[in-house]
Protein backbone atom coordinates (compact mmCIF):
# COMPACT_ATOMS: atom_id res chain seq x y z
CA UNK A 1 0.00 0.00 0.00
CA UNK A 2 2.61 2.53 1.01
CA UNK A 3 4.18 2.16 -2.55
CA UNK A 4 0.79 2.79 -4.12
CA UNK A 5 0.75 6.11 -1.97
CA UNK A 6 4.14 7.06 -2.76
CA UNK A 7 3.22 7.33 -6.39
CA UNK A 8 0.46 9.37 -5.67
CA UNK A 9 3.05 12.30 -5.29
CA UNK A 10 3.89 11.71 -9.00
CA UNK A 11 0.50 12.94 -10.09
CA UNK A 12 -0.02 16.50 -11.31
CA UNK A 13 -3.02 18.69 -11.79
CA UNK A 14 -3.45 20.78 -15.30
CA UNK A 15 -3.00 24.26 -13.33
CA UNK A 16 -2.67 26.16 -10.18
CA UNK A 17 -6.72 26.45 -10.42
CA UNK A 18 -7.08 23.16 -10.59
CA UNK A 19 -5.32 22.68 -7.86
CA UNK A 20 -7.20 25.47 -5.80
CA UNK A 21 -10.65 23.67 -6.95
CA UNK A 22 -9.39 20.27 -5.48
CA UNK A 23 -8.58 21.67 -2.53
CA UNK A 24 -11.04 24.23 -1.93
CA UNK A 25 -13.78 21.22 -2.92
CA UNK A 26 -11.95 18.75 -0.54
CA UNK A 27 -11.79 21.29 2.36
CA UNK A 28 -15.24 22.86 2.20
CA UNK A 29 -14.70 24.76 5.76
CA UNK A 30 -11.58 26.49 4.12
CA UNK A 31 -12.55 30.12 3.09
CA UNK A 32 -10.97 31.39 -0.25
CA UNK A 33 -8.26 33.27 0.77
CA UNK A 34 -7.34 30.05 2.67
CA UNK A 35 -7.37 27.65 -0.02
CA UNK A 36 -5.27 29.66 -2.52
CA UNK A 37 -2.82 30.21 0.37
CA UNK A 38 -2.44 26.91 0.87
CA UNK A 39 -2.79 26.03 -3.18
CA UNK A 40 0.19 28.97 -3.64
CA UNK A 41 2.22 27.40 -0.55
CA UNK A 42 1.87 23.88 -0.99
CA UNK A 43 2.40 22.95 -4.65
CA UNK A 44 5.13 22.98 -7.12
CA UNK A 45 4.52 24.29 -10.58
CA UNK A 46 6.74 23.14 -12.81
CA UNK A 47 7.70 24.23 -16.26
CA UNK A 48 4.75 23.02 -18.63
CA UNK A 49 2.55 24.97 -16.01
CA UNK A 50 1.28 21.44 -14.34
CA UNK A 51 1.59 21.10 -10.85
CA UNK A 52 1.47 18.40 -7.96
CA UNK A 53 1.14 18.88 -4.25
CA UNK A 54 4.03 19.03 -1.44
CA UNK A 55 2.98 16.25 0.30
CA UNK A 56 3.73 12.86 1.24
CA UNK A 57 0.96 10.67 0.15
CA UNK A 58 2.65 7.80 1.88
CA UNK A 59 1.81 9.16 5.61
CA UNK A 60 -2.00 8.38 4.38
CA UNK A 61 -1.10 4.61 4.80
CA UNK A 62 -2.71 3.16 7.73
CA UNK A 63 0.56 3.77 10.13
CA UNK A 64 4.05 5.51 8.22
CA UNK A 65 6.12 3.25 10.42
CA UNK A 66 4.40 -0.12 10.15
CA UNK A 67 3.11 -0.70 13.80
CA UNK A 68 0.35 -2.68 14.38
CA UNK A 69 -3.10 -0.78 16.14
CA UNK A 70 -1.88 -2.29 19.52
CA UNK A 71 1.79 -1.22 19.12
CA UNK A 72 0.39 2.03 18.41
CA UNK A 73 -1.54 1.91 21.27
CA UNK A 74 0.65 0.85 23.84
CA UNK A 75 3.35 3.64 22.40
CA UNK A 76 0.71 6.13 23.30
CA UNK A 77 0.02 4.32 26.92
CA UNK A 78 4.11 5.43 26.82
CA UNK A 79 3.05 8.98 26.97
CA UNK A 80 3.74 10.68 30.55
CA UNK A 81 2.91 14.45 29.98
CA UNK A 82 -0.65 15.86 29.41
CA UNK A 83 -1.46 15.63 26.14
CA UNK A 84 -4.66 17.66 24.18
CA UNK A 85 -6.65 16.17 21.27
CA UNK A 86 -8.53 18.56 19.01
CA UNK A 87 -10.88 17.10 16.89
CA UNK A 88 -13.36 18.88 14.23
CA UNK A 89 -16.62 17.29 14.22
CA UNK A 90 -16.35 17.46 10.72
CA UNK A 91 -13.56 15.41 10.22
CA UNK A 92 -12.69 12.35 7.70
CA UNK A 93 -11.15 10.74 10.96
CA UNK A 94 -13.04 8.77 13.43
CA UNK A 95 -13.56 10.70 16.93
CA UNK A 96 -10.55 9.35 19.33
CA UNK A 97 -13.60 9.92 22.04
CA UNK A 98 -15.71 7.13 20.32
CA UNK A 99 -13.12 5.00 18.55
CA UNK A 100 -11.01 4.03 21.70
CA UNK A 101 -8.30 5.54 20.99
CA UNK A 102 -8.21 8.37 23.61
CA UNK A 103 -8.48 5.70 26.50
CA UNK A 104 -4.44 5.34 25.27
CA UNK A 105 -3.77 8.70 26.67
CA UNK A 106 -3.14 9.01 30.62
CA UNK A 107 -3.19 12.61 30.80
CA UNK A 108 -5.21 13.65 28.04
CA UNK A 109 -7.27 16.81 27.28
CA UNK A 110 -9.83 16.11 24.75
CA UNK A 111 -11.39 19.25 22.98
CA UNK A 112 -13.86 18.75 19.76
CA UNK A 113 -14.78 22.11 17.89
CA UNK A 114 -17.69 22.22 16.40
CA UNK A 115 -18.14 23.27 12.68
CA UNK A 116 -14.70 22.66 12.10
CA UNK A 117 -12.71 19.78 9.61
CA UNK A 118 -10.26 17.71 9.73
CA UNK A 119 -7.69 20.64 9.86
CA UNK A 120 -9.13 22.17 12.70
CA UNK A 121 -5.87 24.80 12.78
CA UNK A 122 -7.29 26.11 9.63
CA UNK A 123 -11.25 25.87 10.31
CA UNK A 124 -11.09 27.39 14.00
CA UNK A 125 -7.24 29.09 14.33
CA UNK A 126 -8.24 31.51 16.89
CA UNK A 127 -10.04 28.94 19.35
CA UNK A 128 -7.00 26.35 18.36
CA UNK A 129 -4.85 29.12 19.38
CA UNK A 130 -6.47 30.23 22.83
CA UNK A 131 -6.63 25.90 23.82
CA UNK A 132 -3.13 25.25 23.01
CA UNK A 133 -2.49 28.82 25.28
CA UNK A 134 -4.18 27.12 27.90
CA UNK A 135 -2.69 23.65 27.75
CA UNK A 136 0.90 25.13 27.24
Amino acid sequence: ERERLRRQNDVRLPSLEAAYRRLHEKNAHLSVEQAWHLTRHATRVHADGTVNWKFDYAVRGRTPHDLTAEQLGALWEQIQCPTLLIYGDGSWVSDPSKDGRLRHFRHARYEQLKGAGHWVHHDRLEEVMALLASHL
